[in-house]
């Protein structure tokens, strides 16, 4: 019996030039070239350690430019052989062994440029450049990055975007280090910086890189690890239409409505390697590539109550206009009883009332008050980061509508009365008073409420003027506060509203000028209500689940098919910490011996968790730790590193600054960032149901 074939998409680079062919009459093409394809695409599921056994893989074609032709042998007519062409140079390659370290290049970094293979190191100097088309291989975190190799379901596997716990793992903790420090000296003001974690070395540029794109998108577009709302099949001719109170689905041809969308909540997981315009929030768009790349990876939510996660493995590749922001759950399942929604809905309802900060960057404080500074939290189902414009609930619960947006500033845990709290907070003293932050400036539609009744222009998007006239809140070039729990979500462009929910900006003259931001109010409210009963996490009368990570949050056991930090069985933080030693040049004689074994630096960075650790999304910084491990390696070994000894400390300070430039460590002339600071902020609805005084779990060194 024949085994299972998987097909295994390659990327658009290439410098393939089909001009380079040989004479037609003496040598046959070969279409398709199969022998090729199925070798070549051996070769790189096992390069990238993605084969299994008991099925054979093809590549879904050659890099454009190239082609395989055949002749007999002269001498032995029964003897065939075959040649790939299409290198700039004229080179030929004789086997697909041969032509596969060119290939590997093109796919690792989407040009020919360094290449070393046969035809690369005797052809000439002139090389084509690399084709347009889709970004040669799926960039690291979000999109852009060092493109990288596709693997075989068209883009890599990725490890969720999530921080782990460290404490537990014993790497020294950088709150309990901070606030000693700030207790010491009285004031402190520093980067932070967790150089004895190796997932935190490895995963900077990731990290730094998706936030940027993040910032600059659309706020309508899914965020990495949000909750969304998806149909799983939606034919091209088909959109989802609002049918009074009821969405069902349209045919575009038939020109009628054909169905019903079957909602289900998940966990994007993978983003869109393709530009999305607003267009496609309900339509889908011509598109370059197919929906595995030009579309979002979307992962079934789990019951966080249980331990059963074979959910997350039912995932599926979406087009935009198939997601819909999770918030506007009630208004998408209106009129569709209960009984009828998918479980997903309910496990993801029952995360709502969860919290988990993200990127923490600087630690400042005056003894005996501090905050640490945050790129980024989840709150519910969504990512807000600095930048966004935010919708605020109102002060009073009751009421129906919303008339303030905050436009953060900054996000921060807050620590106050350090003075009172336990030096070790895992005894029964005091814990540390902390509750999280988001400071900015509030913008209003309540006339009544604003600081001064000047109508503001040119400051806010000049979409958000369909929302109605906004005013500033509080005085001006004076930011203010809120806890975090005051934040519904992201304040959505008006024309993505009206899109996702018809008519509810035309509903605002006749019923208030904030009808059309409101939305979702309400089911926000019943979400977060019911995720307090539900989650069993919640406990001793907390209204909120604070967690490290957003995998913790979510209760992820694995994401994109890798396991996330708590359930990763080969996670060895205490390998990697001696590692750490030996490359900053502090380890122990009995450490340094151990740098002599080339092999175990190596292999901590391919196939250990250090790589694949609960942060990273992209299995394209496992191929870069990979090649850059053996680049190092190359490199000590070329300058006699094979042995350590006092002699060649020169030759291992080379080697360990090759290793910091791999491993993204931050340079010794890093300062922070003169930016906005919020020393002016003020406090703006303190609230009562924050989570205060929860337990920071914190192991003293």
């Amino acid at each position: 019996m024949s085994r299972p074939l998987r097909i295994v998409p390659i990327n658009s680079a290439s410098d393939g030039d089909d001009s380079h062919k040989p004479d037609a009459k003496d040598y046959r093409k070969l279409t398709p070239p199969t022998i090729y394809l199925e070798k070549l695409g051996a070769l790189w599921m096992n390069h990238r350690q993605d084969g299994k056994q008991g099925f054979n893989y093809t590549l879904d074609q050659l890099p454009d430019g190239y082609t395989v032709w055949e002749r007999p042998r002269p001498g032995n007519p029964k003897h065939v052989d075959k040649w790939c062409y299409g290198h700039p140079s004229g080179f030929k390659f004789d086997s697909p062994n041969r032509f596969f370290p060119h290939f590997l290049h093109l796919m690792d970094t989407g040009s020919s440029a360094g290449c070393s293979c046969a035809g690369c190191s005797k052809g000439s100097k002139s090389v084509k450049k690399t084709t347009p088309g889709r970004p040669p291989g799926r960039p690291s975190i979000g999109g852009t990055g060092t493109p990288m190799s596709a693997p075989a379901a068209g883009r890599p596997k990725g490890r969720p975007w999530v921080q782990g716990r460290s404490d537990d793992e014993g790497t020294p903790d950088v709150y309990r280090n901070s606030i000693d420090k700030l207790k010491r000296e009285g004031s402190l003001d520093a980067l932070i910086k967790e150089e004895m974690s190796m997932d935190w070395r490895v995963e900077r540029m990731n990290i730094k890189t998706h936030l940027e794109k993040t910032s600059k998108q659309p706020s309508y577009l899914p965020r990495l690890a949000e909750l969304v709302l998806f149909v799983r099949k939606l034919q091209e001719s088909e959109e989802i239409r609002r049918d009074g109170e009821q969405y069902k689905i349209w045919n575009r041809d038939e020109e009628e409505y054909t169905g019903t969308p079957k909602w289900e909540a998940g966990v994007v997981t993978q983003l869109a390697e393709e530009d999305c315009s607003i267009q496609d929030l309900t339509i889908q768009t011509p598109k370059n590539n197919a929906v595995n790349y030009a579309g979002f990876r979307v992962e079934p939510l789990p019951n966080p109550n249980s331990d059963q996660k074979t959910l997350s493995k039912q995932y599926t590749y979406v087009w935009l206009n198939q997601i819909r922001p999770f918030v506007f759950w009630r208004e998408h399942l209106a009129r569709t009883p209960q009984q009828a929604w998918s479980p997903t809905i309910q496990n993801a309802l029952s995360v709502m009332s969860s919290v988990a900060l993200v990127e923490k960057y600087r630690f400042k404080g005056s003894w005996p008050s501090a905050k640490v500074f945050n790129k980024g939290i989840y709150i519910g189902s969504e990512f807000i980061c600095e930048g966004d414009f935010v919708r605020l609930l109102p002060t009073n619960k009751s009421a129906d509508i919303i008339t303030d947006i905050l436009k953060v500033e900054s996000i921060t845990l807050v620590f106050t009365n350090l003075d009172k709290s336990s030096e070790n907070d895992y005894d029964d003293g005091h814990p540390y008073n902390s509750t999280i932050y988001l400071t900015g400036a509030i913008f209003t539609m309540d006339k009544e409420r604003a600081f001064n009744q000047q109508r503001l222009t040119r400051v806010l998007p000049a979409s958000f003027e369909q929302y109605g006239p906004w005013f500033q809140r509080t005085e001006i070039n004076k930011l203010s506060r809120v806890p975090f729990h005051r934040v519904m979500g992201r304040c959505y462009d008006p024309d993505a509203m009206q899109l996702w929910l018809p008519d509810s900006l035309e509903s605002s003259a006749a019923k208030s000028k904030s009808a059309g931001i409101s939305s979702g109010l309400a089911g926000l409210r019943e979400a977060r209500d019911m995720s307090t009963k539900q989650d069993i996490r919640i406990t001793d009368g907390k209204t909120w689940l604070w967690e490290e990570s957003r995998a913790q949050a979510l209760d992820l056991h694995e994401i994109n098919g890798y396991e996330t930090a708590a359930h990763d069985e080969d996670r060895d933080p205490k390998e990697w910490r001696k590692q750490i030693r030996i490359l900053d040049g502090t380890a122990g004689a009995a450490e340094r011996e151990e740098l002599q074994d080339r092999v175990l630096v190596r292999s901590s960075m391919t196939n250990n968790s250090m790589v694949t650790s609960a942060l990273r999304v992209n299995e394209d910084l496992d191929s870069a730790s990979a090649t850059e491990a053996e680049q190092s390696r190359d490199v000590s070994r070329k300058r006699g590193l094979s042995d350590v000894e006092s002699s060649e400390e020169e030759g291992v300070h080379d080697f360990v600054d090759q290793m910091t430039r791999n491993m993204g460590l931050p340079m010794d002339d890093e300062q922070i960032s003169e930016g906005r600071d919020d020393e002016n902020e003020d406090m703006v609805n303190d609230g009562q149901d924050a989570v205060r005084g929860r337990r920071m779990e914190i192991t003293l060194d």
